[in-house]
């Protein structure tokens, strides 16, 4: 009966441990989400205005039937419109990302329609390392 007892008590222990270790997981997560994303927004916007020199403001644009329309509430694939100071095109900020050898590489081009000219940057997946080509 104490060797019945030992193994329950063992069994409980370990489950209640690992209860709260995936609360403790679960409510990391749940904080730091919304600062994550947060951050990536953040560097989104600075990207876009580094490809895009001379624009103020931006707009989402997502591709339906063949053509560009503003659509802020997308969660998929986008192209950011970007714009002066008079609200005149600047060009076109699109956001793009590749698998690399041990990580996700992540870049932004940017395209000036009157130019016909493109810039880009690129950050090197996790580790952020940034470099830009003009």
């Amino acid at each position: 009966m104490n060797q019945e007892t030992n193994s329950v008590r063992l069994v409980l222990t370990l489950g209640v441990a690992g209860f709260f270790s995936g609360l403790i997981l679960v409510g990391a997560y749940l904080y730091t989400l919304p600062l994550i994303e947060a951050n990536k927004a953040r560097a989104l916007e600075k990207a876009i205005y580094q490809v895009l020199p001379g624009a103020v403001s931006n707009k989402k644009m997502v591709l339906k039937e063949g053509k560009l329309e503003p659509d802020p509430n997308s969660k998929g694939e986008a192209i950011y419109a970007g714009y002066d100071a008079q609200q005149q095109l600047k060009g076109f900020a699109i956001p793009t990302q590749e698998t690399g050898f041990q990580d996700v590489i992540v870049g932004i081009i940017g395209y000036d329609p009157e130019k016909k000219s493109h810039h880009w940057v690129r950050s090197a997946g996790k580790q952020g390392n940034t470099w830009s080509w003009r």
